[in-house]
């Protein structure tokens, strides 16, 4: 529960990051950053259960970021600027 709600709030600011047009290597590094952390909270479900949920952690980082870049275009879109 404390990965899935950690994870959530990382994928809101991701969101955000997207949608202020960051760096697109901004996902890699915040899954860098809380990998070792889902690792550790995750450690005593076993080595497939790990990898799970870290592909699952990236998954939605990379998500949250393109749905954020998604949502700047189709603003900017709307509006008619730039």
């Amino acid at each position: 529960m404390i990965v899935a709600t950690t994870a959530l709030l990382f994928a809101i600011l991701l969101f955000w990051f997207g949608f202020v047009q960051s760096h697109a290597v901004a996902p890699v590094v915040l899954f860098a950053a809380t990998a070792p952390v889902v690792a550790i909270f995750s450690s005593s479900q076993g080595p497939e259960r790990i990898a799970d949920h870290l592909i699952a952690n990236i998954a939605l980082f990379c998500a949250a970021f393109a749905l954020g870049r998604g949502a700047r275009a189709w603003a900017s879109r709307s509006s008619g600027s730039d």
